[in-house]
């Protein structure tokens, strides 16, 4: 049982990570824009790590639902 649990843990956490990667590759034109304007890289990746953050709340939420 734990040996499942794992690997639905293990999918769940796969398919976040690549969403994320996808939303960054995207969304380039968009950093550097930013970068260009003065925006520190902290800055930046704290947004894409609250967007993170939601969707897999979201995800935790959904799932004991």
């Amino acid at each position: 049982m734990g040996i499942i649990l794992l690997l639905i843990v293990l999918v769940g956490a796969f398919g976040l990570v690549s969403s994320l990667v996808m939303t960054v590759n995207s969304k380039r034109s968009d950093i550097a824009i930013l970068r260009t304007q003065g925006a520190p890289r902290g800055s930046i990746m704290r947004i894409f790590m609250v967007q993170g953050a939601f969707i897999g709340t979201a995800g935790v939420l959904i799932g004991v639902g």
